[in-house]
């Protein structure tokens, strides 16, 4: 098995309690800071492979751990109705465990509304985490204040490690990648080009091309094209007469068929 580069940012949380919060938070700082910083298990472990000294690993190397506690962190139970953070095989209380001790930064993510969810009481925590307690929590409720809140706690994690401050420039500085040309909506275009279409790309959606008619243009026979892309939330139409052909199609998240 490949060695795995160090992680900057550990995403500790139980499967079962607001997993909406852990997938958003995941996708923000991989947005922020790159998917090669961000270790989630879910996301990061391959099919098959031995995950405890993976989990270890990680949660020692990451200068930085986000716990996330939901309604149902403290109290979820085994099987057996024992609760699992009572248990020192209970992964979440290990990755905790090794971040305190390691003296990383270990910030408290509250997911949920004030009324749902708070930092444990300090006589409710096995001894190996109660420091949790002690860390300055961050609350992500849902609805309109997750906008400031998110944006607030990607910088204060460029704050605390300096790498992740100079990912965040790097990636910020970059071009606009392809994605801001995808389609969001509805959409036609028609016309009459002379040329030809040298790239389609960064469509998702189903791409269909056939001829329909042939002219003269500038010498070349023409190629008459209708395209039609559903690319995810919306249509997108092209119609065009055109001087000349189809050279590429690239990009494409979803099925092609060309028929010229």
């Amino acid at each position: 098995m490949a060695d795995r580069r160090n992680h900057l940012i550990f995403i500790s949380y139980r499967g079962s309690d607001q997993n909406w919060a852990t997938e958003l938070v995941y996708a923000r700082m991989t947005e922020a800071f790159g998917a090669d910083a961000v270790f989630k298990a879910g996301n990061a472990l391959r099919a098959g492979e031995e995950f405890p000294p993976v989990l270890r690993k990680e949660a020692a190397s990451c200068p930085v751990m986000l716990a996330c506690i939901g309604p149902g962190w403290l109290t979820a139970t085994a099987p057996d109705g024992s609760r699992r953070l009572d248990s020192p095989d209970d992964w979440v209380r290990e990755e905790i465990a090794i971040s305190l001790q390691t003296g990383h930064h270990v910030l408290p993510l509250l997911i949920g509304n004030r009324t749902e969810a708070a930092v444990p009481e300090p006589d409710l925590m096995p001894e190996p985490i109660r420091a949790l307690v002690h860390r300055q929590a961050v609350w992500l409720a849902p609805g309109g204040g997750l906008d400031a809140t998110i944006p607030k706690l990607v910088d204060r994690l460029a704050e605390l490690v300096p790498e992740l401050a100079r990912r965040r420039r790097d990636r910020s500085a970059a071009p606009p990648s392809s994605d801001s040309s995808r389609h969001h909506g509805s959409q036609s275009v028609a016309g009459t080009t002379a040329g030809s279409i040298a790239q389609v790309k960064d469509v998702k959606g189903n791409v269909r091309a056939s001829r329909r008619s042939s002219s003269k243009a500038a010498g070349r026979p023409a190629l008459p094209t209708t395209a039609g892309v559903d690319p995810g939330g919306g249509q997108s139409v092209i119609d065009s007469n055109i001087s000349g052909g189809v050279t590429q199609i690239a990009g494409v998240g979803g099925d092609v068929d060309i028929d010229v």
